[in-house]
């Protein structure tokens, strides 16, 4: 609400708490790609900075590169693993020819459940082409088809998946 900018603001606590002790966020960059604004994200450095100016493409040799700085490595070795960490949904990051399906974990995550990317390509390890309800679901390194509707099925995993991250 603190901004001003729409007519019905939504409330957002947090955000207007962090406004009025003068932190704001009025200048943020993001490119218009899912792969390179993940790594951005993820590493604190822009995606061209580790080869990544497009979405990742399932060939060998793309991918953010496993020993890259990441965030969750980072807050593990600054808060002596005080933490737990998971990435739901699609990666985007990695390809199973590059990476591999455990690249999340690789990247420091504690967990991940979700796509390595976009829903096309075979549905491994299948051979029938991928859809919103026959896909390749990885959790943490082993994929698997999935026949639940893709979003439905990352709703589901992301609310069973924080209970276990803030015991």
């Amino acid at each position: 609400r603190g901004y001003g900018d729409h007519p019905r603001p939504v409330v957002t606590e947090t955000v207007d708490a962090l406004l009025t002790r003068g932190v704001s966020f009025r200048h943020a960059v993001a490119t218009p790609l899912c792969s390179p604004t993940r790594a951005t994200l993820l590493t604190g450095a822009y995606g061209f900075r580790y080869g990544i100016g497009g979405p990742i493409a399932p060939r060998k040799g793309w991918g953010l590169p496993a020993a890259a700085r990441s965030l969750p490595r980072e807050l593990s070795r600054a808060t002596g693993e005080a933490y737990r960490s998971a990435v739901i949904g699609k990666w985007h990051l990695a390809s199973p020819n590059h990476g591999g399906f455990d690249h999340a974990r690789a990247m420091g995550f504690d967990h991940h459940i979700g796509a390595m990317g976009n829903l096309h390509g075979k549905a491994l390890p299948s051979t029938e082409p991928m859809t919103y309800t026959h896909w390749t679901r990885v959790v943490d390194g082993e994929p698997m088809v999935e026949s639940r509707y893709a979003t439905t099925a990352t709703v589901d995993d992301a609310i069973e998946v924080l209970p276990m991250l803030g015991e």
